[in-house]
């Protein structure tokens, strides 16, 4: 079940933090044998790490290649946005419950109303609450060993990102843009009018092929420099000039911030899962019949079914 990238490796990827993790794994080998292969199983059954990075890197690749390297456009920063949501919900979502689980198990419950503890509960259904509750009233497990994870939370949740993502997710956010003209730069309007002519057409043409946004004259662009996002936090409001907008530049600073936490955090927990196995808590292994299944057990446990395909395994 281990991962075959090596930490030296983890460290060159441009989406990963190694505060961060480290961190997360000083929070995740705290659960309890029973609660780490709980979650195990839910965490490591899906979609393998790597599997999950592979079906990130397209949509990442739009914003980074070089071919796209100044043409940040709507087409761009609309897949972007939806990778955001993606992320937040299949990565993060996921990863935060073993951190909740930790908090309640630790006695950080939230509030106790009528006997219930509402925003606990509400924490391991949803995003939005989940946030809320460790960036909040579970902030004392942060405290000693993951200070700058714990202010990330804090952050999370204090900048309502978890109401951009449901802006975003449930189509409650529209473009805005101004445009510049092209023939403002020396170089453009020192072309020949037939090269220059044919050069606005081919542009008018990729823009329409990415979803870019169109211009009113072919000699316009859009000022990326100032284009923003504009979206609406209560979802049951239309879109208006006074909801709330983030520039073009903010997305992707918060998109880059948000995969190191989310790609941090997925490579924290099976290394978590390392140490309980070298302190005898857990046994970690691949199912030898179906090559699929990823068992997280007891240390103590001598038979246990493949979470794939169903089969009784003998544990040796």
């Amino acid at each position: 079940m281990s991962t075959t990238t090596t930490d030296p490796e983890l460290d060159k990827l441009p989406y990963f933090d190694r505060a961060l993790h480290d961190e997360a794994v000083e929070l995740y080998v705290q659960l309890s044998p029973d609660e780490y292969c709980r979650q195990g199983q839910l965490l490591l059954n899906g979609p393998s790490t790597f599997e999950r990075l592979d079906a990130c890197a397209g949509v990442r690749a739009l914003g980074t290649s070089r071919f796209l390297y100044n043409m940040e456009g709507r087409g761009v920063t609309a897949a972007r946005l939806f990778y955001f949501v993606a992320i937040t919900e299949g990565i993060l979502m996921p990863y935060m419950q073993p951190m909740i689980s930790l908090a309640e198990a630790l006695g950080h419950k939230g509030p106790n109303k009528g006997g219930k503890f509402q925003e606990l509960e509400r924490a391991k259904e949803n995003i939005g609450p989940a946030m809320k509750f460790l960036g909040t009233h579970a902030q004392p497990i942060f405290t000693a060993k993951a200070p700058t994870l714990g202010s990330r939370f804090v952050h999370l949740h204090t900048d309502n990102l978890s109401k951009f993502r449901n802006a975003i997710a449930h189509f409650k956010f529209r473009f805005e843009c101004s445009t510049i003209s092209l023939l403002s730069e020396p170089s453009v309007k020192a072309l020949p009018q037939g090269i220059r002519d044919f050069a606005f057409f081919q542009m008018d043409g990729l823009r329409k092929l990415l979803g870019f946004p169109g211009t009113k004259k072919p000699e316009e662009e859009i000022d990326y420099a100032t284009a923003l996002v504009r979206y609406e936090e209560d979802l049951d409001k239309p879109v208006t000039k006074k909801s709330r907008s983030r520039t073009f530049a903010q997305v992707r600073e918060i998109l880059n911030d948000m995969e190191k936490v989310c790609f941090s955090l997925m490579f924290a927990y099976p290394a978590a899962g390392k140490r309980k196995e070298t302190a005898g808590e857990v046994k970690l292994g691949d199912c030898e019949r179906c090559k699929e299944g990823k068992l997280v057990i007891l240390a103590s446990a001598k038979t246990a079914p493949c979470p794939a395909c169903g089969e009784t395994l003998t544990i040796s």
